[in-house]
């Protein structure tokens, strides 16, 4: 890096400080089945049915992802980007390729079996052809999809939000509407229109207490919205203001946890300069960290992940912010800030959200994100005082060639019991690395680049993963291992 780098990014894990004004960081812990349960349909353990896959809900279950399922973008509702799916892909081949209609799927899949009728899991994903589809994820063969009138470039989330024993697939249109579709025909249930594109991925979960799923969306508009599983509203807050000044509403998708540990969840929400903490039962704010303050700047694209990272049972909130695109990429700037807003000014804009994993197995978690110099990054984060702050140090960093606007999937691929990690570039390719130490596993070239981030699911039930992902070629690709 040389000096005259200035670009901002910022990494910051925010701990229990609530006299401070900063979060509390009591939330539930992801992956690990605490907390409220929902009722009805539960997804597979090997399902990923979100953006980033781990959401805590109660009640009698229907229908349980297995932990190698993909349900929502990232994987979980913690946004962690974590598969406990295994595979044998020493090196990647093509299992199948399906073109959609449109020019580009910058979307990330969901994995889950969506059809009761169908054992089969199906993989949903959106394209700018203004379609959601839904293909059978062992052969690629289309089941369904479905006309918006917008481009749809956010992932899908999957969850029975009726509690009939059948998921549904709930995603966001670049026409401003929040769709509900049945999962095992592709007919709509409801549509609810906000004020402006819904770039960012939705999420299911129960935030209010009542044992029933809840549906929550950011939109353009600056707010955030939860509606109930028949579509109406429960609430909505404004998060960003949108005018002619700011000009930018919500990019970043929401996640949940329960903050405070007392059973109630809380919505976070990145957008403009700062992060919200919303009450989920009726919206209201209850908190957030301004990043201005922390890191002077005024710009928020990535989502948020949170996990207990330090085995003390509170969540910790780990955030990366990036600089809007108006410097040159080779003028790059990092800040490391800790909960206690100090901050150790050094490089580069992102807007890959982090993986949170202990990627090498020394007790210490790490956070993985791609940067738009082409690296991907790895940082260690340790508490160091009850006061919960943490050091977060470099550990390492590689070179990808491209820049890196998909976000991070951990998993074990190789079925060594150690993680790796798969990336997309706008060089054309999915990058496997070693998580331990970024060391190249393997790479699979696409015609043209990679802004999906890769999903990692049994797809075929064979007890072995496959990596799913959408390429700016209009295309949805799976890799197997060699078989």
């Amino acid at each position: 890096m040389t000096a005259n780098h200035r670009q901002m990014v910022s990494l910051v894990v925010v701990g229990l400080l609530v006299a401070t004004g900063l979060l509390a960081a009591s939330a539930t812990r992801t992956g690990d089945g605490g907390g409220p349960a929902p009722r009805g349909w539960v997804p597979k353990d090997t399902d990923w049915t979100q953006f980033r896959h781990d959401a805590a809900h109660s009640g009698a279950p229907v229908w349980a992802p297995s932990p190698a399922d993909w349900t929502t973008f990232r994987g979980d509702n913690g946004r962690t980007g974590v598969s406990e799916a295994t595979a044998s892909m020493r090196f990647a081949y093509l299992k199948w390729m399906y073109r959609t209609g449109g020019s580009r799927v910058s979307s990330s899949p969901a994995v889950a079996n969506v059809d009761p009728s169908d054992p089969n899991p199906e993989l949903l994903i959106g394209s700018e052809d203004y379609r959601l589809y839904c293909l059978n994820a062992t052969s690629g063969r289309l089941k369904w999809r479905f006309p918006t009138q917008g481009p749809v470039s956010a992932s899908p989330a999957v969850g029975d939000i009726d509690s009939d024993g059948v998921p549904e697939v709930v995603f966001g249109s670049g026409d401003g509407r929040v769709y509900a579709v049945d999962g095992p025909s592709g007919s709509l249930l409801w549509r609810y229109t906000t004020r402006a594109p819904v770039l960012a991925s939705p999420l299911i979960a129960d935030i209010n207490g009542d044992d029933e799923l809840e549906v929550v969306v950011a939109s353009m508009d600056g707010m955030v919205y939860a509606l109930r599983g028949d579509g109406t509203r429960l609430w909505r807050a404004t998060v960003v203001v949108v005018n002619d000044k700011s000009g930018e509403g919500i990019y970043a998708s929401p996640a949940v946890a329960d903050i405070f540990n007392d059973g109630w969840m809380k919505v976070l929400v990145s957008a403009g300069q700062g992060l919200s903490l919303l009450n989920g039962t009726d919206g209201s704010h209850e908190g957030g960290v301004d990043w201005h303050t922390v890191t002077g700047q005024s710009h928020y694209i990535a989502t948020p992940a949170v996990k207990d990272l330090d085995g003390n049972g509170a969540p910790e909130i780990v955030s990366i912010y990036g600089d809007p695109p108006r410097f040159s990429v080779d003028q790059i700037q990092r800040s490391w800030a800790s909960s206690d807003g100090v901050t150790d000014p050094r490089w580069v804009r992102v807007v890959s959200s982090p993986a949170l994993c202990d990627g090498d197995g020394d007790g210490i978690q790490e956070a993985y994100f791609g940067t738009d110099s082409g690296r991907v990054i790895c940082v260690q984060m340790e508490r160091i005082s009850e006061m919960g702050r943490f050091t977060i140090s470099d550990d390492w960093s590689r070179n990808v060639t491209g820049p890196v606007r998909s976000s991070p999937a951990l998993a074990d691929l190789d079925g060594d019991g150690k993680m790796e990690l798969l990336v997309g570039s706008d060089n054309r390719r999915v990058v496997c690395l070693n998580a331990e130490d970024g060391t190249p596993s393997w790479q699979y070239l696409v015609p043209k680049a990679v802004f999906s981030s890769p999903a990692v699911a049994d797809g075929d039930l064979d007890g072995k993963a496959e990596v799913f992902f959408g390429c700016y070629d209009g295309t949805v690709y799976a890799l197997d291992y060699n078989f």
